[in-house]
């Protein structure tokens, strides 16, 4: 078990001075700055009925596991609760901390990092010790961080227990990779499509569109200055999160509802079994 201090893949922005750096630049930019402003009657409000000097965003994550467990919630909320407080809990404590490139490349660009270190790795034959399989447990945060570096993130709040699958495969002694999420237990993962490459993304590609948000040396990056005075911006996924204070919603497209197999199937795929 690696503890938070010395953790550089899952919990790696905790000790990084860059990353809160542009965060704290991020929640100056006109988007950020728009949704608040947006909602700050919501969060004034919210923040009087349930006893706090200041808007907390756990507010929706306590109210959810209550209603979960059958617990009968204040009359309060029924304003508030599901909507607007879910959009703006996505939006708080998911959708900021990997708003930009740069942030992405600081969060999840170093599990991608080993992802594909380990991938090169197994194509090469030099995979030590030889797996087939690597499994890392991580939080909801971390799941959006990796859904939206890969520019691939819905825009709706991850389910418990959801997973992100990325795959090598061999085809005629060709090399892929599959992104695969898995958000319920009542289907299949749905095979994803990364921007400028095939649902099937040969690895040379998916190496080349990764390299971008992917860090040479965490440490150095993030000891590293940012440049005051710059402007960021970022973008608010617009699937599920079209306006903050409606209810919304995305399936995945006609395409993307197929079972995994079935695009397996259609893909003539051979499972790397090595």
């Amino acid at each position: 078990m690696v503890d938070m201090d010395n953790d550089e893949l899952i919990w790696n922005t905790e000790n990084c001075a860059k990353y809160t750096t542009l965060l704290a630049y991020l929640k100056e930019s006109d988007e950020y700055l728009c949704v608040m402003n947006t909602t700050a009657t919501v969060q004034k409000e919210v923040s009087e009925f349930a006893g706090y000097s200041a808007f907390k965003r756990i507010i929706y994550d306590i109210l959810f596991i209550d209603e979960l467990y059958n617990l009968p919630l204040p009359e309060w909320t029924k304003p508030y609760y599901p909507q607007p407080l879910k959009n703006l809990y996505l939006f708080e404590e998911f959708i900021t901390a990997a708003g930009t490139n740069e942030l992405q490349r600081l969060s999840a660009g170093p599990l991608l990092k080993e992802i594909i270190s380990n991938t090169q790795a197994k194509v090469n034959g030099t995979l030590s010790p030889d797996r087939g399989l690597y499994i890392y447990s991580a939080h909801d945060n971390n799941v959006v961080d990796m859904l939206q570096t890969l520019k691939v993130f819905n825009g709706i709040l991850v389910p418990y227990a959801s997973a992100i699958l990325i795959e090598l495969r061999n085809k005629s002694d060709e090399y892929f990779i599959t992104v695969s999420y898995k958000n319920s237990t009542e289907t299949d993962p749905y095979l994803l499509q990364l921007p400028g490459c095939d649902a099937l993304c040969p690895l040379d590609s998916f190496m080349e569109l990764t390299k971008p948000i992917i860090p040479d040396d965490l440490t150095t990056e993030c000891a590293e200055e940012v440049v005051a005075g710059q402007k960021h911006h970022f973008e608010i996924p617009a699937a599920g999160f079209t306006e903050l204070t409606t209810h919304s919603s995305r399936s995945y497209r006609k395409e993307e509802q197929r079972s995994f197999e079935d695009y397996l199937h259609i893909l003539k795929v051979k499972k790397d079994r090595n």
